[in-house]
């Protein structure tokens, strides 16, 4: 439990710091074009794909962060249907759910990135479009493994007899 939970710090602090580097390129860049364009009737030319597929890479990013505070999208009506004792029950089903639905788009899109996508084809300045559109498989195969870790985490409060549903958990 220790190791799932030390990988689990380990892979916050990579994505925060990526998702804080990623804004900054987001905001410099974006800055740069509006300045650019305003001021020097020009651009840098690459600068809007590249930002397009950098929001893609921010979303993902973002997604597991809220996958890992539970504040990821979900339907909470079995919370207020159900009796209090059975709603870590029902949430470690409902993560076990979204688990599966990740893993089953992580190999869609890993299909489309690896068979779809031509490895040829160029994004911008000689980088392959791959690279950048990889981040939709490890996107939803980091957000699966954030569901599985707070069901396997729930599980080990059920299993210590903490039955209750706590305020904080959505």
């Amino acid at each position: 439990m220790k190791l799932l939970a030390s990988i689990d710090l380990i892979l916050e602090k990579i994505i925060s710091w990526l998702l804080y580097l990623f804004v900054a390129i987001l905001v410099l860049i974006s800055f740069s074009q509006i300045i650019l364009r305003n001021f020097f009737d020009s651009s840098i030319t690459w600068g809007d794909v590249f930002l397009r597929h950098l929001v893609l890479w921010i979303a993902f990013l973002g997604a597991a962060i809220a996958a890992k505070i539970g504040r990821h999208i979900k339907i909470d009506i079995t919370h207020r249907l159900l009796p209090k004792k059975f709603g870590k029950i029902i949430l470690i089903f409902t993560l076990l759910f979204a688990s599966y639905i990740c893993y089953e788009l992580m190999l869609a899109s890993n299909d489309f990135v690896f068979t779809i996508i031509d490895p040829k084809e160029i994004l911008f300045l000689q980088i392959p479009t791959q690279s950048f559109i990889i981040i939709i498989p490890i996107g939803y195969g980091i957000i699966l493994f954030r569901f599985l870790l707070n069901a396997i985490f729930l599980s080990n409060e059920i299993y210590n007899n903490n039955w209750e549903v706590e305020e904080n958990i959505n």
